[in-house]
């Protein structure tokens, strides 16, 4: 896991509802709710960039509140699809005893022996849900494609992340990725 870099700085809020919610967006805020395992949630509001930035470049970030400190990660985001302007997000506080599921991307990692002799590759899973203590997170999953021949490829179910790591998935079937021969080589042949 690396190191938790990002902070937001968060206020209580006591206005809630939809009116509530427009006034905060105007001016800079975004409307959140705090979960928290045994706890009632509590209604936050956060700057708006700070926490754009947190959802595109962080899994964990510390939530301050007050003299509060915790650390959290993103649990839902709302977007407006027409503006593409954060509606809400919805936070949960990390238990670092407690395992969590979580989104990583995928990276591939080497030079495959099909793509030296002619195949290309074709990746379909860019990331994958993953069950791990927080203190496990991996910043991603690089998957070694270095033995992969024409032809093959490499299913969810047959990753090897490690120690601490489960990749949950419905269709163990799925394929990360496949070297194939193209048609114009395999007319050749």
């Amino acid at each position: 896991m690396k190191d938790i870099t990002n902070t937001l700085t968060a206020e209580l809020r006591e206005d809630t509802g939809s009116a509530a919610s427009r006034r905060l967006r105007k001016a800079g805020k975004t409307p959140a709710v705090l979960y928290s395992v045994g706890k009632e949630g509590k209604s936050l509001a956060l700057d708006t960039r700070e926490i754009q930035q947190f959802l595109n470049d962080a899994e964990l970030s510390k939530l301050v509140i007050g003299k509060e400190e915790t650390v959290v990660m993103a649990q839902d985001a709302t977007w407006d699809s027409l503006k593409d302007e954060l509606i809400h997000v919805d936070l949960l506080e990390v238990d670092f005893d407690r395992e969590i599921v979580t989104t990583v991307p995928v990276k591939l990692v080497g030079n495959s022996i099909g793509l030296q002799k002619g195949g290309v590759m074709d990746q379909m899973t860019y990331e994958i849900d993953v069950r791990c203590l927080p203190s496990n997170l991996p910043e991603r999953v690089e998957v070694d494609i270095t033995e992969l021949a024409i032809g093959q490829n490499i299913k969810i179910s047959e990753l090897d992340l490690g120690e601490g790591l489960k990749a949950v998935y419905k269709d163990p079937t799925r394929k990360v990725c496949q070297i194939f021969l193209p048609r114009a080589a395999r007319k050749k042949s």
